[in-house]
């Protein structure tokens, strides 16, 4: 039965335009002038979006008088209203963000992403609220996907929905399309993939793998699962890549060739996929639930600082690859060279000598999410660098107990002793945790505060694994599963983006030969020692350069010619394998087989 609620909002949708149309209905307003808001960052993207960038109109009548009441806005995101006696804000917003941080409106799918579309009020945050969904200008045969409680929508349909305040509002996505669904279970509770977009693979060998997935993090921490049902919602598009963690859902969005093509699917996308779907699962506990303390009450109109994101995002980026081993839908073999491109990815880049894991925490506001073309010379992954601390600290842990512990115990205790209890977590208690459970604290000290190079070799050698090293070159600094080189061939240390019309230089590493050239960000590379290049022959060309050699760059930059002489560099030894030591001590073979089992 449909309950009578303080607040409502009634959602059209003009797909035409790609516009979302909502109406704000507020039955008793704060009679002194009610103040609205729509939040400027999303949960889990720790980015100021100003999301009212996208309000296209906005205007406000009192229901009871049908007149038109004065609203202003005080701020970049908030607005004033006069007093009414049933007060109405009708907004609308340009929907055209193809991602899953934002609002999308078309004919083939709708997504609504909360925080870029619920304006919040002043004084009623923690009331119910309703959502209706008119299916006005849309296909009658799409189906709804969401985790909003219905009240007189069926399943997977269109009509109204109910949330108990404003935060599980924008925490439970909405999309509309053709919906492609696949159900399982995990520990009896209920979970979903609703895909949307073209289907160009085999969707139950990915169901039944992400089952196992699901299944090996929920194992991390021994406890019931802190949801009744769970939703996976999967925009499947031509090029993309990302994720959103919710409460009890997550938001994704991958390329459609991602899917695998059968059962024995071991393509380099799909395992990229898979560990999409781990990463965000493991976020419905560390995040989501685990927080650090300045999370456990939002304000979503300004930056939510902490140091600690190398802890919340680093630790899920481990276990989310960890968790694809652990459900045995890769091998060993296989998760070791996903180990080896993380530490690839960290060890490559200057930026690592520069800026500490607490300090590239602390600025995903303002460099994270805004990359440019030196950022590789400048700072640091949390992701990267904080998924290889956490691996190191799991295996410190596990060599200084004789296997009696491990960063799986540091969850579950962060999970009963802090989630469970609604408490915060701090640097200290996180220092605390690893400290005494064998953690040195020198090298935490070192690790997350400071720019040394992390002890990986030492560290990995007492697990009993062995590092194998190759010249790599340092042309594809973002990728580094690119195959080696020869150990005699020149590098000029630059990312270029090819194409058939030019080829330009993205990115150049600051101790790299392009670099101490001064060749820059932008410039467009049309010959080296007077050979074209293109597309097609640089690659050809650049495996006939010697280290050591000193060529001519031809190139434009600012739309006038140069010729810049650049002394080629020496590929560096990168590690190129992981494996096992051929003999292992009883301690070291039972550390491997219960790390990944």
């Amino acid at each position: 039965m449909k309950q009578s609620m303080l607040i409502e909002y009634d959602i059209t949708f003009n797909p035409s335009l790609r516009q979302i149309e909502i109406r704000l209905l507020v039955n008793k307003p704060i009679q002194e002038g009610q103040t609205l808001s729509l939040p400027a960052w999303t949960p889990g993207s720790y980015c100021i979006r100003d999301y009212t960038k996208h309000i296209i109109s906005i205007q406000a009548t009192d229901r009871a008088t049908h007149k038109k009441v004065a609203l202003r806005k005080i701020n970049n995101n908030t607005y004033e209203c006069e007093s009414a006696a049933q007060l109405e804000v009708c907004y609308i917003l340009y929907a055209n963000d193809n991602s899953i941080r934002g609002c999308y409106c078309n004919f083939d799918r709708i997504f609504i992403n909360g925080s870029a579309a619920f304006m919040t009020l002043s004084g009623f945050e923690s009331l119910p609220l309703q959502v209706k969904l008119n299916k006005q200008r849309i296909n009658p045969e799409y189906q709804v996907a969401t985790q909003l409680k219905p009240v007189d929508a069926p399943r997977w349909g269109w009509g109204t929905y109910f949330a108990n305040n404003f935060d599980e509002l924008i925490d439970c996505p909405i999309a509309i399309s053709d919906l492609h669904i696949k159900e399982f279970l995990v520990d009896k509770v209920p979970h979903a993939i609703c895909m949307i977009g073209r289907i160009l693979g085999d969707t139950q060998k990915l169901t039944e793998d992400v089952a196992k997935i699901c299944q090996a993090q929920a194992n991390v921490f021994k406890d019931v699962l802190p949801f009744e049902s769970y939703l996976f919602i999967l925009h499947l598009v031509d090029d993309n890549y990302g994720g959103l963690e919710h409460r009890n859902s997550s938001a994704l969005i991958a390329s459609r060739q991602s899917l695998p093509m059968d059962g024995n699917d071991r393509s380099k996308e799909y395992k990229s996929l898979l560990g999409l779907f781990s990463h965000e699962y493991f976020h419905a506990w560390h995040v989501k639930r685990i927080k650090p303390n300045n999370f456990i009450n939002l304000d979503l109109n300004a930056p939510a600082y902490t140091t600690l994101l190398w802890v919340f995002e680093g630790f899920t980026a481990y276990y989310d690859d960890l968790g694809l081993v652990r459900a045995g839908v890769i091998t060993r073999e296989e998760y070791f060279i996903l180990l080896v491109n993380q530490i690839v990815r960290y060890t490559r880049l200057p930026g690592k000598d520069y800026q500490s894991l607490a300090e590239s925490s602390f600025d995903a506001w303002t460099k994270y999410y805004f990359p440019n073309e030196n950022s590789i010379n400048q700072g640091v992954s949390y992701y990267v660098k904080g998924s290889l601390v956490a691996c190191l600290l799991d295996m410190q842990i596990r060599l200084k107990s004789q296997n009696q512990k491990s960063l799986d115990g540091i969850m579950r205790i962060l999970w009963e002793d802090f989630a469970k209890q609604s408490k915060g977590i701090s640097e200290s208690d996180i220092e605390n945790l690893l400290v005494d459970s064998g953690v040195e604290k020198s090298f935490l000290q070192q690790a997350v505060y400071e720019c040394a190079l992390l002890p990986i070799e030492d560290v990995f050698s007492q697990f009993g694994l062995q590092l194998d090293f190759a010249p790599y070159s340092q042309i594809d600094v973002y990728y580094p599963d690119a195959p080696p080189v020869s150990s005699t061939q020149g590098v000029f240390g630059w990312l270029l983006k090819k194409s058939d019309a030019a080829v330009t230089v993205m990115s150049v590493l600051a101790d790299g030969a392009a670099g101490q050239a001064g060749i820059c960000a932008g410039d467009e590379v049309v010959a080296i020692d007077g050979f074209k290049t293109t597309q097609r022959s640089y690659d050809v060309l650049a495996k006939r350069l010697k280290s050591e050699q000193t060529v001519v760059v031809t190139l434009f930059r600012d739309n006038l010619l140069k010729n810049i002489s650049v002394k080629l560099a020496t590929p560096q030894l990168e590690i190129a394998k992981m494996s096992p030591m051929n003999y292992l001590s009883p301690l070291q073979k039972e550390m491997l087989d219960d790390w990944l089992k």
